[in-house]
């Protein structure tokens, strides 16, 4: 009995030790991990701070067309914030956002790894800043005008940052239309229509433009292509705005890959681009929009052999997409440079287990977006 009763002391021992081993590692694990989080954080921070709060080294790096792809050697940081104090807190720049979206037509792409370099963080952490519209737009088209490709009706369906419908938008559509003609002149159309979103509808209203008539010739679509459309292209472009409260987002239709890029004054195109007049450029800065005339560039940029650049006599504070009205190959083209959008901008495809992210409200030209900054410590 005696013994019975030390063998079971000695086994309410040994799970008590056990017990205390276990409770003593996670105390110690939990604070490790906290520390590593916070370590994190701290590291979220600086970034966000030389990134989004900073304008970067020089402040005008975004404009000026000598710092490219090619050639990164003037430029000493990359900070995105507006140069003007006047433009308020977590402002930044769409000269300098237009930099950080890769697409084939870009020369002015600065790529991740420069500014993981200039960050101190080459070989330790990585990051991914993602910059979302606080509101989102999806559009389907309901009818189109006669046999052509021109919409007549259309749903604009919108959805919050997360995704969800958002009732309550105020939406209002710019409408342009483009006529190219063979002899190498261009004609513009402009219609517009306001609407307001509803819950009910899953978010969407609808815009009819039927009997909307068009900003120079007061005629309605249906007018339009039965007496003035003789062209050899037409190209439409949809500028969607919607606010709620003091949010306000932007976007188009139809889905296109830029394929002219704008900063400051500037403009560059593919070698095989041509514009069909000096005055092919429409400047669309909602609910603004104007037709400029431009000049080739004459001193050296650094930009490579297939692309030219050309200088702008006016670009309007708050421009979103300019339009260039050309031929490629021949060709009537319609090409266009968008200041920006949605985006993901990273330093390595995969992201660590261990990863913190900061979520910030920022306005570029008086639009909304969230910036989402994901850090992480690179293994190894």
């Amino acid at each position: 009995m005696h013994a019975a009763m030390e063998y079971v002391a000695l086994v309410l021992n040994i799970i008590l030790i056990i017990a205390l081993s276990v409770s003593t590692f996670f105390n110690i694990v939990a604070p490790l991990d906290t520390i590593n989080r916070e370590r994190l954080k701290l590291v979220a921070q600086k970034i966000e701070n030389r990134i989004i709060l900073s304008p970067g080294t020089p402040p005008d790096w975004g404009e000026n067309i000598n710092i490219s792809t090619n050639d990164l050697s003037n430029l000493y940081d990359v900070g995105l914030a507006s140069i003007s104090a006047l433009k308020g807190f977590y402002t930044l720049e769409s000269d300098k956002i237009i930099r950080l979206i890769e697409y084939a037509d870009n020369p002015f792409y600065i790529p991740p790894n420069f500014i993981k370099q200039h960050l101190g963080i080459w070989k330790t952490y990585g990051f991914r800043l993602t910059l979302i519209p606080v509101i989102k737009f999806d559009v389907k088209i309901t009818s189109h005008v006669y046999n052509t490709k021109l919409p007549q009706k259309i749903i604009v369906y919108t959805r919050n940052f997360f995704g969800n419908p958002q009732g309550n938008v105020i939406v209002t559509v710019y409408y342009f239309i483009f006529g190219l003609y063979s002899n190498s002149t261009s004609r513009l159309f402009f219609l517009k229509n306001t609407g307001i979103t509803s819950i009910l509808s899953n978010g969407s209203c609808l815009l009819d433009f039927s009997y909307v008539k068009e900003f120079y010739t007061n005629k309605t679509l249906s007018e339009l292509v039965l007496t003035e459309f003789t062209f050899s292209r037409i190209e439409y472009l949809l500028v969607i705005q919607g606010s709620i409260a003091n949010l306000r987002s932007i976007g188009y239709y139809p889905h296109i890959v830029p394929n002219a890029t704008s900063v400051g004054r500037y403009i560059s195109l593919r070698q095989n681009y041509s514009l069909i007049s000096n005055n092919s450029v429409i400047d669309i800065a909602p609910p603004r929009f104007f037709t400029v005339s431009l000049n080739n560039v004459t001193h050296r940029v650094s930009l490579g052999d297939n692309f030219k650049t050309y200088y702008l006599s006016y670009i309007e504070p708050g421009t979103y997409i300019v339009v260039l009205l050309g031929k490629y190959n021949n060709t009537l083209y319609v090409n266009y440079a968008v200041k920006h959008k949605e985006f993901t901008y990273q330093t390595s495809p995969g992201v660590g287990a261990s990863a913190v992210t900061i979520y910030r409200y920022v306005d570029i030209d008086g639009f909304s977006y969230v910036a989402v900054l994901t850090v992480w410590e690179v293994s190894g």
